[in-house]
């Protein structure tokens, strides 16, 4: 299913889906951008849902920074070369006092001598998507690791929106559904009711999740 058409069945719910005249009152890039928070949501209370194993090309230096690509990071499993074979299997520990951010320092290359190999790495449990590596990585030097982490969920467009396909009945566009609907109706005069009945969906939105709403979530979307 597109998710262009899956999209038309939560303004269908407002009465805005008439063939060729489908997103009238409510713009598809709204609705697109409401996809991508809810996706957002989603992967934030069910990041577990999103695990995957991603290769990363580690920065000169010390500190490492995947937050192009991964949200959270919960392991780094091994060092490996740019085809993914392994050359080491590493192993991470975690640390919860926050460290100030560094500059990557540059290290000279005489350690890359019969080739550059990690001891180690560290995760910080308040740096999501940021960890250390031991030793720091040296400039000349391409250094590849595999981690598991918490992907990003991927930004959806208006127009990748017309080619995306989605799976009708899984569980995160059903809560997904009913946010999307809830942030349409959020402030809406045309509707009746309106505010009232978002609230319903956000809660159902939450509650599909099996997570508590958050008031801080619940208050930002009020204001968007």
């Amino acid at each position: 299913m597109l998710l262009v058409d899956w999209l038309k069945t939560v303004v269908s719910a407002l009465n805005d889906a008439e063939p060729g005249r489908e997103f009238h009152r409510y713009p598809l890039r709204d609705v697109v951008a409401y996809y991508n928070a809810a996706m957002t949501l989603v992967a934030k209370y069910r990041g577990e849902d999103f695990i995957e194993y991603t290769k990363v090309k580690l920065r000169p230096g010390k500190y490492q920074d995947t937050r192009q690509c991964c949200a959270n990071v919960l392991e780094i499993l091994d060092q490996i070369d740019e085809h993914g074979n392994i050359i080491k299997s590493l192993s991470s520990t975690t640390k919860t006092k926050k460290n100030k951010w560094r500059k990557p320092s540059c290290i000279g290359s005489a350690s890359t001598a019969g080739g550059f190999q990690l001891f180690g790495s560290t995760i910080d449990t308040q740096m999501n998507g940021q960890f250390s590596v031991d030793p720091p990585v040296p400039c000349d030097t391409d250094v590849w690791v595999m981690v598991k982490c918490v992907r990003k969920p991927t930004p959806i467009t208006e127009q990748t929106a017309l080619t995306a396909s989605v799976t009708d009945g899984d569980i995160h566009l059903v809560a997904a559904w009913h946010y999307i609907l809830a942030r349409l109706l959020t402030g809406d005069r045309h509707a009746g009711s309106a505010d009232a009945t978002a609230t319903i969906h956000y809660k159902m939105f939450f509650e599909l999740l099996g997570v508590v709403m958050k008031q801080e979530d619940a208050l930002e979307a009020v204001k968007k």
